[in-house]
């Protein structure tokens, strides 16, 4: 229920300041008996009619446009057009919506938040991203066996258990049964560790269509029934993270330039790894940034890609990325493209992906789990050994990764030496321990010296 105000003759003014609240504002109209302005927490504003159901005899509520579809006139119309109709005809307008609904698939869902929110993103990456996992997964060649194609069921009839079989199908690799198996098919035993298929997107899925059922809920884009899988909980295993050492660094800087003279991998590639170890990039950021961005007589790299602060970033040249960035403007598809990292057989666009590119130079670097290596750990290993290795400040790693707040760069990309760890743990240990009389090390001992 929302806060009612007084029945007024509502004008375009009245609507336009009237500030949301912590609960839904409805602003009735006296003129027309029915006609209401919902303004939502969100300050998402919407033209509703209230009437007694023909059907049902029961009151109801029917929302039929936005605020900025229909001012108060044009409103006025449209709600004593519906109350003819519903006295006259016994016409119920959401009896016809929801016969309507019966018929909307979650792929007409999906698509239609699609062309009417997520199109109109600021974010390309997001809609790309969308675009994409869906495609794959719910498009014509999806490999996704029949039961599972959930797309194609009508919204009033999914439940969460649906959402979980597909889930769980795309995440693991099952038999038809959806029973887990191993590689060569057969069937695991209770307690072992399950195979991985796409866990990745399967969770990408599931959000995909938690945030477009929220979007219709919300919005009232369209009269669906509740989130079925609001609650869903998402992969139980969190994902790896990898933080490399400084020989790992070593190792995988040099597989680079053995790739780079062997030609077993694109020049784009080799060299957008090498960029984001030197300068702790985002992948996106790195892959998009353009000859233009340089200003060398400024000594920055002006970064197209923005974080969430909306904020433009600059990467200042040193002289080692100096070097980096002319070796990379000799490369001859670099010459003639506008991008730094463009594609080797479309100079004219940049490269696309490389994360199975660099799981391959990982494995051949000989760095552990490299299965799971991303290039976003290539960012989180750049923030670690600033801490670790040169003992920057918290706070000055996080302005130089681009980060809002501290917090994220304490908990999502510092991992802090075991090293560390030990001598704090040495010095209270060995303190209470001496306190208690029963030390085994010399009572002048220094604690904060650890051998």
């Amino acid at each position: 229920m929302g806060t009612p105000f007084a029945r007024k003759v509502l004008t375009d003014r009245m609507c336009v300041r009237t500030k949301p609240a912590k609960k839904d504002v409805l602003l009735w109209d006296a003129n027309v008996p029915g006609l209401l302005l919902k303004i939502s927490t969100s300050d998402y504003r919407s033209w509703s009619i209230q009437y007694v159901s023909p059907v049902t005899n029961t009151t109801r509520r029917y929302t039929f446009a936005q605020y900025g579809q229909l001012d108060v006139d044009a409103a006025r119309e449209t709600a004593q057009t519906y109350q003819a109709r519903i006295r006259l005809e016994q016409y119920d307008p959401l009896e016809e919506r929801r016969r309507g609904r019966d018929m909307v698939t979650l792929h007409d869902l999906l698509w239609e938040y699609h062309d009417k929110k997520l199109r109109f993103s600021r974010n390309p990456d997001a809609q790309s991203d969308f675009s994409y996992t869906i495609g794959k997964w719910f498009g014509d060649e999806s490999p996704l066996p029949e039961k599972h194609r959930i797309d194609r069921m009508q919204l009033n009839a999914l439940r969460k258990s649906d959402f979980t079989k597909m889930w769980r199908w795309v995440s693991y690799q099952c038999d038809e049964n959806d029973q887990p198996i191993d590689e060569d098919g057969t069937l695991l035993k209770k307690g072992t560790p399950l195979l991985k298929r796409f866990p990745s997107a399967a969770d990408k899925l599931v959000r995909f269509a938690s945030a477009a059922w929220t979007w219709a809920i919300d919005g009232e884009e369209m009269d669906i029934p509740g989130k079925p899988f609001i609650s869903y909980d998402y992969h139980p295993q969190e994902q790896q993270e990898t933080h490399l050492s400084i020989p790992e660094y070593k190792k995988l800087w040099d597989e680079l330039e053995r790739e780079l003279k062997w030609g077993r991998c694109g020049p784009s590639t080799c060299y957008v790894i090498m960029f984001i170890m030197l300068t702790g990039q985002r992948k996106r950021e790195a892959m998009r940034a353009e000859k233009n961005d340089i200003r060398w007589d400024l000594g920055f790299i002006m970064s197209r890609e923005k974080g969430r602060d909306n904020k433009p970033k600059k990467i200042f040249i040193t002289p080692t990325l100096e070097w980096l960035l002319k070796r990379i403007l000799n490369e001859k598809n670099v010459q003639r493209s506008q991008y730094l990292f463009p594609q080797t057989r479309n100079h004219l666009q940049p490269i696309a992906d490389m994360n199975t590119q660099l799981k391959n130079l990982a494995k051949r670097a000989g760095i552990y789990d490299a299965d799971d290596f991303s290039p976003h750990d290539l960012r989180r290993s750049w923030a670690t050994m600033a801490a670790d290795e040169v003992d920057y400040k918290d706070e000055n790693i996080s302005k130089a990764l681009g980060h809002t707040m501290v917090t994220t760069t304490k908990r999502h990309y510092i991992v802090r030496k075991d090293k560390k760890k030990f001598k704090t743990a040495f010095f209270i240990m060995e303190s209470i321990a001496r306190w208690c009389g029963v030390n085994q090390l010399p009572d002048d001992a220094n604690l904060h010296v650890v051998k």
